[in-house]
């Protein structure tokens, strides 16, 4: 009987926790995109500097992000084709990564929820989720350049 009283409160604490745990992760999805960025991504700078990135990446990082600065439509449509176009780049990106170690793991830190915005530009239908998307890389870009060169 003692048995099951205390695996009932294991469960009960367990779910507790899981419940406060859900509530902290909703408030810090609350923040704007620039903080969640920074805070839930977690990239560090390289005691203090800038990680290298190497130079067969960086043509299609600054692809990606010239196309996303010209870019001035707000038919959703051409939003799409635009997601599209930056997810063609980013495999390229993908494709010549030959980082390893540390700058390898930040530099990950920052592409996959860049490319979780990929993946929402490419299939928006609003206007206004478009041109949200749209800042938010902006964003992506800016945070990239303050820890990535």
């Amino acid at each position: 009987m003692k048995v099951k009283k205390v695996l009932l409160t294991l469960a009960c604490a367990v779910m507790l926790m899981a419940c406060n745990s859900k509530k902290n992760i909703e408030a810090e999805h609350s923040h704007s995109n620039h903080e969640h960025t920074h805070q839930e991504a977690g990239i560090a700078l390289n005691n203090g500097t800038k990680w290298k990135v190497n130079a067969d990446m960086l043509p299609h990082i600054n692809a990606m992000e010239d196309a996303v600065a010209e870019f001035n439509s707000e038919d959703a449509s051409a939003v799409n084709e635009l997601g599209e176009a930056l997810k063609a780049h980013n495999k390229e990106l993908i494709s010549s990564c030959t980082m390893k170690g540390d700058a390898h793991n930040e530099l990950h830190k920052w592409l996959h929820p860049y490319m979780d915005l990929l993946e929402k530009l490419s299939s928006v239908d609003d206007q206004d989720e478009g041109k949200k998307l749209l800042e938010e890389l902006k964003a992506s870009f800016s945070t990239f350049h303050t820890y990535f060169e």
